[in-house]
């Protein structure tokens, strides 16, 4: 969480960051699982690995978990804003 909070002060739109040096790019990571808590487990390993890089990233809500159920698996879905320089 605090890695987390310190990338936020870096964020760009936030006092004393250069927006102009940078783009923004809004994306949609969905992962899928043979179940509900591999589908969870698998989407928070994807937010540590995305929240703990390099990039300046941010969560835009919490996951939304999905069921296919003609293929029978389970999703979970997280909205990211990643901050990069062009």
């Amino acid at each position: 969480v605090e890695a987390e909070l310190e990338r936020r002060d870096r964020l760009p739109g936030q006092p004393g960051a250069e927006v102009a040096d940078h783009d923004h790019a809004r994306m949609q990571v969905l992962v899928w699982a043979k179940t509900r808590l591999e589908a969870s487990d698998l989407a928070r390993q994807v937010r540590a690995a995305i929240i703990g890089s390099p990039l300046a990233a941010e969560t835009y809500a919490a996951p939304v978990s999905q069921y296919q159920e003609e293929l029978d698996i389970y999703g979970n879905r997280t909205d990211y804003g990643i901050w990069y320089e062009p």
